[in-house]
């Protein structure tokens, strides 16, 4: 019961953060985009995660995994 609590805690919350955010692309925002793959290579890691921007001048970024999904990259617009 707890861990199926967990999940839907989960959940909400993914769903919190990538309702109201911009998925980095090759074709949306490809600088940045670049610059995460660079960051990736440099660091040898082989599956690019996703990147989202977020609406927020609070200067932030932060990331998020949880079972069953692949971590991604939240980055608020403040530290762009």
């Amino acid at each position: 019961a707890v861990r199926r609590s967990m999940s839907s805690i989960e959940s909400a919350f993914v769903i919190s953060n990538l309702e109201s955010t911009i998925l980095v692309s090759p074709t949306q925002m490809p600088r940045l985009y670049d610059s995460l793959a660079t960051a990736c290579k440099i660091l040898n890691v082989k599956a690019i995660p996703e990147l989202y921007v977020k609406q927020n001048p609070t200067p932030n970024a932060y990331t998020l995994a949880i079972a069953g999904r692949r971590p991604f990259i939240v980055i608020h617009t403040g530290l762009l």
